[in-house]
């Protein structure tokens, strides 16, 4: 009963003892007037006497305990509910981070460019650095033609169009509006625990007016890769003699602009991590951390 006391509010306790009292008193005058026979002949002012009696305890134990009762039951419902949308809202933002951080097969996109653009930029250096005979430039054209290939293959495989890309970005940074600005006051008002707050931070940097960290690749893959390679498929096969007497300009300019494209994209690369290592984090899953140059997650 302490408990109850302990919940009800200010007016219900006045209520409450006011009742209490006045039950006091009628179940007291009731004891006497049976005593006394005050009321042997009026029936129905002792009825009516003895149902007011009853009201005057029954009230404040209603009000008391079976109101206290179905507030918590109310409240534990209310609790449930938030957390089933907390954890529906996690669900979909996770699915959505997946759809945005992952390739076709269901691999990570970071983890698949790294190596393939950092082959790219290291055989574009040496394009750009071969010396002037014939057949060294073919040699490193050569390698650097089936390394570009590789990036496009993967470009052509892996991304949609820049639309679908825009389209399930906007998506996932609706889906962390939704949870930051309406699921998270819920989970408050239920003292709910929220996400850790190094990983909403992340969420909010990277979820918060931005746009696709890899929309780059789509130029890249329709036009820059396609038009590269055409080239030096031309060089390497020698076809094109006009470009090997101006490899010290115009090819050295192609692939030093390809570069300069390649290490912006390499730039975004942690974003997706990032994302990824926070949505682990908001879900609790495990994760490992990897000393790799650019990378700090594993999952």
């Amino acid at each position: 009963m302490k408990a109850f006391w302990a919940r009800a509010g200010r007016p219900t306790r006045v209520l409450v003892a006011s009742l209490m009292t006045l039950g006091v008193c009628m179940l007291t005058s009731g004891l006497l007037s049976d005593r006394y026979g005050w009321w042997t002949s009026l029936p129905f002012l002792t009825n009516l006497a003895s149902g007011l009696t009853s009201a005057c305890f029954g009230v404040p134990f209603a009000l008391l305990v079976l109101s206290s009762l179905t507030s918590l039951e109310d409240e534990q419902q209310q609790q449930r509910n938030a957390e089933n949308l907390r954890r529906g809202a996690l669900e979909a933002l996770a699915a959505a981070v997946r759809q945005v951080t992952s390739s076709g097969t269901r691999e990570r996109v970071d983890a698949g460019l790294d190596p393939l653009t950092r082959t790219v930029i290291e055989r574009a250096e040496q394009v750009i650095e071969a010396d002037g005979s014939v057949e060294s430039l073919r040699h490193s054209v050569l390698t650097c033609q089936e390394s570009l290939t590789e990036l496009h293959e993967y470009l052509r495989q892996n991304f949609s169009y820049l639309v679908d890309m825009e389209e399930h970005w906007a998506s996932t940074c609706a889906q962390w509006r939704f949870l930051d600005d309406y699921v998270k006051p819920r989970g408050y008002e239920q003292q709910l625990d929220w996400i850790r707050p190094d990983a909403a931070a992340r969420f909010d940097t990277i979820l918060r007016n931005s746009t696709h960290p890899l929309a780059s690749v789509i130029p890249l893959r329709e036009h820059t890769l396609p038009e590269l390679i055409g080239r030096l498929s031309r060089l390497a096969e020698g076809e094109d003699e006009h470009l090997v007497e101006n490899t010290g300009s115009e090819l050295h300019g192609r692939m030093a602009g390809l570069n300069r494209e390649l290490t912006l994209l390499r730039g975004q690369l942690p974003r997706t991590m990032r994302l990824r290592e926070a949505m682990a984090i908001a879900q609790g899953l495990p994760f490992e951390v990897d000393l790799t140059p650019g990378y700090g997650l594993q999952l």
